[in-house]
This record gives structure tokens, C-alpha cells and sequence, in this order.
């Protein structure tokens, strides 16, 4: 294999959803660091997503969460829309509030099989223990298409505006 390379690094934010491409198919292994939160002060965590090149057609996937406290859920599912990846925390009773998002794409440039991602997110809320965050996921979409953007929606408000990204890759040997 060969060195990690830092595809892209920044910041975004203010919106509902955001999506990364023009990624060289160079890449085997793709990784996608987020940390961020959802403006949403409602609840503590909200849900988040992805789509694959834009599409809402033949996403699978399956999730063991522990948020908001207790509280532990596991899904799988098949359909279309989004693959629902986990919770990440939201900004509510604190505006400074972030948690991390991380995506690893094994086989990203490979299209002689399904796009497959392993997810996992945390986030510590340490002035309540209604709203700690973790979650374990694996997701993929029936389509050998290569990948030609990966979007992060934000089921719930937006992305706050200091949210910020790194994408690293491995290119093939």
C-alpha cells in the first residue's frame, strides 16, 4: 500500500447537507474525517446520512447506536433514500458542542464489486449524560458505478458553521 495522502482539508457548514467530489479514482482506500454538530437544539443527537454519486436508489445498511444516555439501538435496513449512518450531537444547551464523523471507504475505487463504508461517530456531552453519542455502522450501495461524489446530510438542521473536514487516500499499488 502505498502513503496516505491528504486529498482535501477545510471547512463547511450552514447547510443541510454537503458533498465532496471531483476525487481521483487513483485512490483504493479513501478516508472522510468530519467533526461537526447540527444546529438543531431540540434534542441532544440527530441522525446523518449518505448518498453515493447522488443517488436515493438501493442503499443497505446496519447500525448499532448508544446516544442519549442509556439508550441502545441496533437496525439494519434496505431501501432507498439515504443509508441513515448513526447520531452525531446537536448544539443544544451548548453552542461549542462537536463531535466526529468517520467514514473509510475500502474498495473506493474498485468497480468490480458494491461500494462498501464502515462508519463510526462520538461525542461527549459532559454537562449531561442524556446525550452522549457513539456509533458502529457498515453501509453499502447495490451499483458497481465508480464513486463520483459522497454527500453527509444532516437529517435535522443544519451543519454548524465551524464544521470542518479532512479526506485522506491511499492510491492503488
Amino acid at each position: 500500500m502505498s502513503e496516505v495522502e491528504v486529498i482535501a482539508e477545510g471547512t463547511f457548514g450552514g447547510a443541510t447537507s454537503v458533498t465532496f467530489s471531483g476525487i481521483s479514482q487513483d485512490y483504493q482506500y479513501l478516508t472522510l474525517d468530519l467533526r461537526t454538530s447540527s444546529v438543531d437544539t431540540a434534542e441532544y443527537s440527530r441522525e446523518f446520512g449518505i448518498q453515493i454519486n447522488g443517488s436515493s436508489a438501493d442503499y443497505g445498511y446496519t447500525a448499532m447506536y448508544a446516544h442519549r444516555g442509556a439508550s441502545f439501538a441496533a437496525s439494519a435496513s434496505h431501501g432507498t433514500g439515504t443509508a441513515n449512518m448513526g447520531y452525531f450531537p446537536t448544539q443544544k444547551d451548548d453552542a461549542e458542542r462537536r463531535g466526529a464523523i468517520k467514514l473509510w471507504f475500502g474498495n473506493y475505487s474498485q468497480t468490480d464489486m458494491n461500494p462498501t463504508w464502515i462508519v463510526s461517530t462520538v461525542g461527549w456531552l459532559y454537562n449531561t449524560g442524556n446525550g452522549s453519542v457513539y456509533t458502529s455502522a457498515a453501509g453499502s450501495r447495490a451499483s458497481t458505478d465508480a464513486i463520483a461524489s459522497i454527500t453527509v446530510l444532516c437529517n435535522s438542521g443544519n451543519f454548524d458553521s465551524d464544521s470542518r473536514y479532512c479526506m485522506l487516500g491511499w492510491k492503488s499499488s
